[in-house]
C-alpha cells in the first residue's frame, strides 16, 4: 500500500523533514486558534498549536495494483516506480496479455505484451480520467472528454481513428477489433470491425445508456432504464439475455458470455459456461463491480472482497490471500488485476506522548489490512494489533523530542504471482529483482511465487511510436478467425 504521511507536532518548534516521502491518499486539515495545516504533493504535515475547534476531511481514492494469473508476456510485472494508481484495466488474447493503468496524475502506463504496440502510449496524450483495455487496443477518455485509442485496428493502421462526429463522451469500451463509447447525451457510438453479426451496428432503438462492454465480435449495453441490450455474434449464446433478469447497472463481456450486475447488487451470468464462468457462487454477497477475462469472472463485493470463478488454468481465479480489500477489479485474457486502496489515516489518539516511547495509541483510518505496520518516523511501532480495516492499536517506539511522522503501510506492497523461466533447475529461478522467492512447479509448467515484499520486476521499456516502422504482423485474417480454444491449452 502507498502510505499516508501525517506529521503530529509535539512541541511545534519546527517541521520534520520529508524522510520517507510517499504520495498522499488523503488530505486532513484541522482548524483552531493559531493553527495551520501544510499540504504538498509528497506528504501531509499537521501542526497542532492549540485545542482543536473543528475538522474537515477529504481524500482521493488511490491505491496499488495487485495482479495474479498468467505472466508469459510480463502482464504481472508491475513497474517498481509505478506510484499511486487511480484506475486499472487488463486485456489480451490466447497468446499474451497486458495491463494498463491511470496514475494519480492522469498519465497512462502499460506493461506486458507489446505485439501490437500496445505499450506505446502516444507522446502527446493529455491527462486522462478513464481507460479501457481491449484484446489488441487501448482506449482512453481524456480530461477534456475526448477519446483516444492505439494498438492493432484490424486494417493495418497503427492508431485507431475516432469518428469525427463522436463529440464529448462519458464512457468507453474496447472490444476485440471494435470500440464503443457513450456520448455526453447518453447515446452509444460504435466503430471498427462489423463482421459476424454486426458488433459495430448499434440498434436504432437502443436509446440512452449508462454502461457498455465489448468482446469477441459482440457488444452489449445497459440502458438508463436498466435493460441489457446486446448485438453481434451469438455463437455461444451470449445474446440470450435471461427473461427474469432484473434491472441492471453494470455489464461485462467475456469471450462468449456476459456478466451483469443488477441494481440489487446480485450478479447474473449467461452464455458459454464450459469452464464454469457463469456459475455465480451461491454465497456471493452484494457486489459493486464485475469483470470478465476470456473464460473467467470477477466480482467485487461491497465489503471490498474480490471473488473469482471460472477457468483457473493459470491461477487467474485464485485471489491472493494478502488482498483483503479492493476498490477496482479488471481481468485480461488469463490474468486478473485489482486496485488495493491505500491506507488512509484520519486520526491518532492520543496525539502526544513521551519521547522515550511506550505510549499505547489508536490509529483511526480506512483500508488497514492484517499485515499493516505503523511507523513513527523511521522507527516501527511495536505490539501492533489491527482490530479492523479502520482501527489499529500500537505502542510508540523510542523517538526524539519534537515532531514525528506517523505512517501506516502494508508490508506486502505488491502481492503477485510471478512466472519466471521454469527449467529443470529451479535454483536458477529463486530471485526476482533481488528478492528470494519460493518456487513451486505446477502441473502445467507455471511457477508460483509467494507474495513478495519487494517490487515486481520492471516491465519492457516503453517505446516511442515511430511512423516509419512497419506495422506489426496482424492476427489471423477475419475469414479464418479462431473459435474459442480449449481452455487449458494457452501457454
Amino acid at each position: 500500500m502507498i502510505p499516508l504521511r501525517i506529521h503530529v507536532a509535539r512541541n511545534c518548534t519546527h517541521e520534520a523533514p520529508a524522510r520517507r516521502p510517499r504520495l498522499p491518499s488523503s488530505t486532513l486539515q484541522i482548524y483552531g486558534q493559531r493553527m495551520r495545516s501544510v499540504f504538498n504533493t509528497r506528504f501531509i504535515t499537521l501542526i497542532l498549536l492549540a485545542p482543536i475547534l473543528s475538522a474537515r476531511i477529504s481524500h482521493a481514492q488511490l491505491g496499488t495494483i495487485v495482479a495474479w494469473g498468467r505472466n508469459t508476456t510480463g502482464e504481472l510485472a508491475i513497474p517498481a516506480s509505478l506510484g499511486a494508481v487511480r484506475q486499472v484495466a487488463a486485456g489480451g488474447d490466447w497468446d499474451g496479455g497486458y495491463t494498463t493503468c491511470l496514475r494519480s496524475d492522469g498519465s497512462v502506463i502499460s506493461w506486458g505484451s507489446n505485439l501490437y504496440e500496445l505499450l506505446n502510449t502516444p507522446t502527446d496524450l493529455e491527462p486522462c480520467r478513464a481507460i479501457s483495455a481491449g484484446w489488441y487496443h487501448i482506449m482512453v477518455l481524456t480530461d477534456s472528454n475526448t477519446v483516444r485509442a492505439w494498438g492493432y485496428t484490424g486494417t493495418g493502421e497503427r492508431y485507431w481513428s475516432v469518428p469525427s462526429n463522436l463529440g464529448p463522451c462519458v464512457a468507453i469500451a474496447a472490444g476485440y477489433l471494435h470500440s464503443l463509447a457513450i456520448r455526453s447525451d447518453g447515446t452509444v457510438c460504435a466503430w471498427g470491425t462489423n463482421d459476424y453479426g454486426g458488433a459495430s451496428t448499434v440498434p436504432t432503438d437502443l436509446g440512452t445508456c449508462q454502461d457498455i462492454a465489448a468482446s469477441y465480435y459482440y457488444s452489449t449495453a445497459v440502458t438508463m432504464q436498466g435493460t441489457v441490450r446486446s448485438w453481434g455474434s451469438n455463437e455461444c449464446g451470449q445474446m440470450n439475455i435471461p427473461a427474469d433478469l432484473l434491472p441492471c447497472k453494470r455489464i461485462a463481456a467475456g469471450a462468449g458470455f456476459q456478466l451483469a450486475l443488477q441494481v440489487n447488487g446480485a450478479v447474473r451470468a449467461w452464455g458459454d459456461n464450459r469452464d464454469g464462468q457463469c456459475n455465480v457462487p451461491s454465497d456471493l454477497r452484494e457486489c459493486t463491480q464485475v469483470a470478465t477475462g476470456l473464460y473467467h469472472s470477477l466480482a467485487l463485493q461491497s465489503d471490498g472482497a474480490v471473488r473469482a470463478w471460472g477457468l483457473n488454468s493459470h491461477l487467474q481465479v485464485s485471489v491472493p490471500a494478502t488482498l483483503a480489500q479492493a476498490s477496482i477489479i479488471a481481468a485480461g485474457g488469463y490474468h486478473s488485476v485489482a486496485l488495493a486502496p491505500s491506507p488512509v489515516v484520519l486520526a491518532v489518539q492520543p496525539i502526544s506522548g513521551p519521547a522515550e516511547g511506550g505510549t499505547r495509541v489508536t490509529v483511526i483510518g480506512n483500508y488497514f489490512q492484517a499485515n499493516s505496520r505503523v511507523w513513527f518516523d523511521d522507527a516501527e511501532a511495536t505490539n501492533v494489533v489491527v482490530e479492523s480495516a479502520t482501527r489499529i492499536q500500537a505502542t510508540t517506539p523510542t523517538g526524539f523530542p519534537g515532531e514525528s511522522t506517523v505512517t501506516v503501510d502494508t508490508g506486502s506492497t505488491r502481492a503477485f504471482y510471478y512466472r519466471p523461466y521454469c527449467g529443470s533447475d529451479l535454483d536458477q529461478n529463486g530471485v526476482v529483482d533481488g528478492g528470494d522467492m519460493s518456487i513451486l512447479l505446477l502441473e502445467w509448467g507455471d511457477c508460483y511465487a509467494a507474495p513478495s515484499t519487494l517490487a515486481a520486476p520492471a516491465p519492457t521499456p516503453l517505446l516511442v511510436p515511430d511512423e516509419s516502422t512497419p506495422a506489426p504482423t496482424p492476427p489471423a485474417p477475419q475469414s479464418a478467425r479462431p473459435t474459442p480454444q480449449p481452455r487449458g491449452t494457452a501457454s
